[in-house]
C-alpha cells in the first residue's frame, strides 16, 4: 500500500540520517475490488540528490497484462548536474499457473505493453529493472532486446550471476539499459544474501536477492541519423 512504500521511506530516513521521500502514485489500493491493489512497484529517492520530474505513470499500455500496478515509470533529475533518466520498475507474470507456456505468453505481453508504454518517457535515457521472472533467451527479455536495451546484470557481473535459487542459481530479477542509458552505468550486480531456498533460511525478507547498480548522469549527445542511398 501507499502507507507502507512511506513507512519504507520514514525509517530509510531514520537508519541513514538522509531524507528519503516516496514518489506518489495516485492509485488507491482496495482488495475488496481489486485484488491484485494489495501489491505495487514504488519509488523512494534520496532528496538532496535527486527530484522526480512529471508524474509516476503506467506502462501497462494496450494490454491486459498481469500485474499491471507493478508496472510504472518515474522521470528523474540530477540535482547537481540536471542531468535526467526515466526508471522503469516492474514484475513480469510469475510461473504459478501450472501451465508454463501460459504464464510465458502473459510474460510476453507484459514486455509488449511495456514497450508500447515507454514510448511516453519524459526522458530518452531509460533504465528497466524488475522482478521479471524469466531468464535470458524468453520471447518477453527477446523482445527488450530487440528494441535495443542490454542486459546490465550480466554485462558488469558475468552469465554465471544469479537473484534466485532453487535447484540452481537463475538470474530471473533483471536491469536493462537502452544504448544512452548504459554509457552512464558504472556497476550493475547481484547481492546474494537471501536465496533461502539454497541455504535454508526461510523465514528471510525475500526469496530473491537485491540487486545494486550505480549510475554516473552525464550529458548525452542527442541522437541523430544519417541516410546513405545504396548504389
Amino acid at each position: 500500500s501507499t502507507d507502507a512504500v512511506q513507512m519504507l521511506a520514514t525509517e530509510m530516513s531514520k537508519a541513514t540520517g538522509y531524507d528519503y521521500a516516496m514518489v506518489a502514485d495516485g492509485l488507491t489500493y482496495d482488495p475488496q475490488s481489486d485484488a491484485t491493489g494489495q501489491i505495487k512497484s514504488g519509488f523512494i529517492y534520496r532528496t538532496d540528490r535527486i527530484e522526480p520530474v512529471g508524474s509516476n505513470t503506467s506502462t501497462a499500455v494496450g494490454y491486459m497484462v498481469a500485474y499491471r500496478y507493478m508496472m510504472r515509470m518515474q522521470t528523474f533529475r540530477s540535482k547537481a548536474s540536471g542531468e535526467q533518466f526515466t526508471l522503469s520498475m516492474n514484475h513480469f507474470k510469475a510461473s504459478t499457473s501450472g501451465d508454463m507456456s501460459e504464464d510465458m505468453l502473459k510474460r510476453e505481453q507484459n514486455s509488449m505493453a511495456l514497450l508500447k508504454g515507454l514510448d511516453g518517457a519524459l526522458d530518452p535515457d531509460i533504465l528497466l529493472m524488475g522482478d521479471l521472472n524469466s531468464m535470458l533467451g524468453e520471447q518477453c527479455l527477446n523482445n527488450l532486446q530487440d528494441a535495443g536495451f542490454e542486459e546490465q546484470i550480466v554485462r558488469f557481473s558475468g552469465a554465471d550471476a544469479y537473484s534466485y535459487w532453487y535447484d540452481s542459481g537463475e538470474l530471473i530479477d533483471h536491469v536493462f539499459a537502452n544504448s544512452t542509458m548504459a554509457r552512464q552505468m558504472v556497476s550493475a550486480s547481484v547481492m546474494n544474501i537471501a536465496s533461502p531456498h539454497a541455504v535454508g533460511r526461510y523465514n528471510a525478507y525475500s526469496d530473491h536477492d537485491p540487486y545494486l547498480v550505480t549510475l554516473a548522469l552525464e550529458a548525452q549527445p542527442a541522437v541523430t541519423y544519417r541516410y546513405v542511398k545504396e548504389i
